[in-house]
């Protein structure tokens, strides 16, 4: 049984029934309902079809074979399909509802990518203006910029979102002034300033794009330099220093730009201003306003409470106030919607102070049997939170978050993209200094994941007689594995971190091998057998898989990384293979096989990790986090990789993946307004690319 169907039964029964829960794998065509597209060029407002509005009638989600899953790659990233099936179960209302909210999200992109760099938006609208047209006569160049267009979108900038290295171009200086000369030649527009001759834009761009000097980073480390600025990399500041920041009282921290105004630091608040109220618009009034008028076309259709959180949400936008932002936010966490949308400046990431936020936003649709396993999940907080390890338990108990599980529709922002498994608005605004309310999982993201990547790495690397029992562990295991690793693994217990900032720039990295220990850890939790979660041996098989995802990551990604989750993971796993010896990579004929040779021995190990971490934290050991990071942080060598990286990418697998949103189509009545919509899954990279410009 699925997890779909386990959650039903958990649903429908106050009882714990005794039942099978294996399935078979899914197989049949895609029977879901497919609009047509339009042909390129085409407006996507004006040119759908009319439909009138219709009420929908539930309807099973359609088997599909796991290739799918699968939208091909752009370079060295696997390309996935997300399915929301539960959109064709909404009433016309909700689904009109959730078109509005994913306009209002999609809108908001631009933001995000000037956040990055302040030449990030107008280099990706040339890049794509440029391409909307194509280039006959240079087709080998069209591809290499295709190449870069959508490594850009896939990493939200200019610069690799594990690496912080900047992405190479696959084109040099001239053949893109070639590219442009021959697209003006042609007629094409691109975008030029007013007066601005197309060789001045060039010269901006090119350096932008080429200059090493001009970037250095997206990730934000800590400061080289006492004068250097953490997130100054970033569009985050602009001719600030840190001794400018002293006795400086932020009014807006999450939402603001600080620069220099007669040599002292100012505030540029993101806010689109109210003229009736006379606020001034600040920063990305423009395309805060735009926002606006999408929610506010959402708000009109709305139920009470989802009305209650948009007017809070507009609020903050126009005004630009934090409080308006904590009022949205605590009314997100008590509502109880089938259409869900969050967005705010709430990515932290690029910002070494943690201060300042990017943009980030995603809309769903709310998927109710793993949303029941939630419930059923968060209502074992405080036995979960007894069972760690003597040393890793709070001195206070935690209190869970509320949790639900989404089928995601649009999402926008750097913020755990271009994948995203889980979203967070807490209520400050923060990226998890403190636990959030509210938790949001995507449920069809995960199940995009396992068939399209959690399978062939189990068929790759698990040993032979363990592929049939992991392969099945997988149908619930997958959704349960990164719901432990997200939610009582970011904030069972969650202890403190020492005195105030003295783990800032590690603590992320800590935090995330940490949520990797704690799911390994209550896999083998008896109430997860007990409810029928899984059935004996399963959490060794998801044990196993764990560590042979683990590795597949470090054989395909071999390089210093700075994202916090992906270095963490490295922490836990090169930890328990090189100092536990409870992790094996075996070699048998000519292939190569992950292993744990012993399973209590494994479970062991964990525990003793997750306390060390935890002891690092509550104390504040900056010295031990740093030398620990610094052992078991830097890439692998094992002798076996090279081997193992072969027989993976043989397999089609890569070292990213991403995601493709499906696309809703706004279906119109006779007077041309805008009265249901539909989903299509067709689109490829190039095409959604080319389509959200116009937004």
């Amino acid at each position: 049984m699925t997890p779909r169907a386990l959650c039903a039964l958990l649903a429908l029964a106050a009882a714990l029934p005794a039942c099978s829960h294996r399935s078979e794998p899914a197989s049949g065509p895609d029977g879901a309902a497919i609009a047509a597209e339009p042909a390129p060029g085409e407006n996507p407002e004006t040119s759908d079809a009319t439909e009138e509005p219709r009420e929908a009638e539930p309807s099973p989600s359609p088997e599909r074979p796991d290739d799918a899953f699968l939208a091909g790659s752009a370079g060295d990233v696997t390309l996935l399909r997300i399915f929301a099936d539960n959109f064709l179960e909404l009433a016309a209302r909700e689904r009109l509802q959730a078109y509005h909210l994913t306009r209002a999200v999609l809108t908001a992109r631009d933001i995000a990518f000037d956040q990055v760099h302040q030449d990030g938006v107008e280099t990706r609208r040339f890049l794509e203006n440029l391409l909307a047209g194509g280039l006959p006569s240079d087709p080998a160049l069209e591809i290499r910029l295709w190449c870069y267009l959508k490594q850009m979108w896939i990493h939200g900038g200019f610069f690799d979102r594990l690496t912080g290295r900047k992405l190479a171009t696959g084109f040099s200086v001239e053949e893109i002034k070639r590219a442009a000369a021959l697209a003006s030649a042609a007629g094409l527009e691109l975008d030029l300033n007013k007066g601005e001759p197309l060789e001045v834009k060039l010269s901006r761009l090119t350096a932008s794009l080429f200059e090493p000097a001009r970037l250095t980073g997206a990730i934000a480390p800590p400061p080289a330099a006492k004068d250097d600025l953490p997130g100054a990399t970033a569009n985050l500041y602009a001719g600030i220093v840190p001794r400018d920041l002293v006795g400086f009282a932020e009014q807006h921290p999450r939402n603001s730009r600080l620069i220099r105004v007669d040599g002292q630091p100012f505030e540029e608040v993101f806010r689109a201003g109210d003229r009736r109220r006379k606020i001034p618009p600040g920063r990305y009034a423009v395309e805060l306003s735009r926002v606006i008028q999408r929610l506010q076309d959402a708000q009109l259709i709305a139920p009470r409470a989802q009305r209650e959180y948009l007017a809070a949400l507009i609020e903050h936008f126009q005004s630009g106030e934090p409080e308006a932002f904590r009022n949205a936010a605590r009314l997100w966490s008590e509502a109880d919607l089938t259409v869900e949308a969050g967005l705010g400046f709430l990515d932290l990431t690029l910002d070494a102070r943690r201060q300042k936020g990017v943009f980030a936003g995603m809309v769903g649709v709310r998927d109710t049997p793993p949303d029941a396993l939630l419930d059923s999940l968060l209502a074992q907080w405080q036995q979960f939170e007894a069972s760690l390890p003597e040393k890793a338990r709070p001195e206070r108990p935690s209190e869970a978050p509320r949790a639900t599980a989404l089928q995601l529709l649009a999402f926008t922002g750097r913020l755990d993209s271009p994948c995203p498994i889980a979203f967070y608005l807490p209520e400050d605004g923060g990226s998890g200094a403190e636990p959030p309310r509210r938790v949001v999982l995507f449920s069809n993201v995960i199940e995009s994941c396992r068939r399209a990547l959690d399978l062939p790495v189990a068929r790759l690397l698990v040993p032979p007689e363990e592929q049939a029992g992991v392969v099945a562990a997988l149908g619930n295991g997958a959704f349960i594995l990164r719901a432990l690793r997200e939610i009582p693994g970011r904030f069972l217990g969650h202890p403190g971190s020492g005195p105030r900032g003295i783990l800032r720039g590690l603590d992320e990295t800590l935090q995330a091998a940490r949520a990797e220990l704690i799911a390994l850890w209550l896999l083998y939790h008896p109430r997860l057998l007990e409810l029928h979660w899984l059935q004996p041996d399963e959490p060794r098989r998801l044990s196993l898989f764990w560590a042979a995802a683990a590795v597949s990551h470090q054989a395909l990604g071999r390089s210093e990384v700075l994202d916090p989750k992906a270095l963490g993971q490295r922490l836990a796993l090169r930890y328990l293979m090189e100092k536990a010896r409870v992790v094996a990579i075996e070699k048998r004929e000519a292939r190569y096989f992950v292993a744990i040779p012993d399973a209590e021995a494994f479970q062991r190990e964990v525990g003793l990790l997750l306390s060390r971490i935890d002891r690092m934290r509550a104390q504040g050991r900056r010295t031990q986090a740093l030398s620990f990071i610094e052992r078991y942080g830097t890439p692998p060598v094992w002798p076996e990789l090279d081997a193992v990286e072969k027989q993976l990418r043989a397999g089609g697998l890569r070292r990213m993946a991403a995601c493709l949103m499906p696309r809703l189509i706004p279906q119109k009545d006779e007077a041309g307004k805008v009265r249901d919509a539909v989903l299509s899954y067709e689109e490829s990279l190039e095409q959604q690319l080319l389509r959200l410009r116009r937004y």
